[in-house]
């Protein structure tokens, strides 16, 4: 040929078939059934992750409050209110201050981390996602009175911090448990009920003697978090 030589080839092209759309839709089955069987496994090992970092912040607490005490008069900080009134999740805003900047314990210390969107600060004093139960002028009445400890010279064993399981939160008015089965729980609004019904599983306590262990929900007894009022906690 005029030119030169030109050759031709032909390929062979192999033709796949897609999917069908019934093989899409059992694909798609099978992975939302392995989804639904996983999912409550991770989040079960997800919560149990969160419990240990919660027993480890609490931990961390006792040890800045201990420090507290040695360094001023062996007594444990006054958690009253700046508007005088007593709430075991609020610190006075100057205290928290302190343990913050000169003790390294500021919020990410002071929440559970299941409650993190409980924390603020007001006027009346920052709320922290603890029960904060040293420093108050105890014992408070029913349901079941109980002690604050005061500082170091305390013989007995008492609970330091707590998780908050509570009944009667204001605004609205319901019950809450910073832990459940897989995590966070709380019941309907405007309907305070027991902590057992919305499924919590308990909390954890830290000590006096420096402890920190979890407790089952039937293990804790119902007390009063806000002096004069009708919130109630459970620990």
């Amino acid at each position: 040929m005029p030119g030169g030589i030109v050759g031709t080839c032909q390929g062979r092209v192999k033709r796949w078939g897609g999917f069908t759309l019934v093989e899409l839709l059992i694909v798609i089955a099978i992975l939302s059934l392995l989804l639904s069987l996983l999912m409550p496994t991770l989040s079960k090992s997800r919560e149990l992750t969160r419990r240990a970092l919660c027993a480890s912040r609490q931990n961390q607490i006792v040890t800045t409050i201990t420090t507290y005490a040695a360094e001023n008069r062996q007594l444990f900080p006054v958690t009253i209110r700046d508007d005088k009134n007593e709430h075991c999740t609020f610190l006075p805003k100057d205290l928290y201050y302190t343990l913050r900047d000169d003790y390294g314990t500021g919020r990410e210390y002071l929440e559970c981390p299941n409650k993190t969107d409980w924390f603020r600060i007001e006027g009346a004093g920052a709320r922290v996602g603890y029960y904060v139960l040293f420093g108050h002028t105890t014992p408070w009445g029913d349901p079941n009175p109980w002690d604050s400890p005061k500082g170091l010279g305390e013989t007995r064993r008492l609970p330091m911090t707590t998780d908050v399981i509570e009944k009667g939160t204001v605004t609205p008015n319901y019950t809450s448990s910073s832990h459940g089965q897989m995590g966070p729980v709380h019941g309907p609004f405007a309907t305070p009920l027991e902590p057992e019904v919305i499924g919590s599983q308990g909390g954890i306590t830290s000590y006096t003697d420096g402890s920190v262990s979890w407790r089952d929900q039937e293990e804790l007894l119902e007390r009063r978090a806000i002096k004069g009022g009708t919130i109630h906690g459970y620990w």
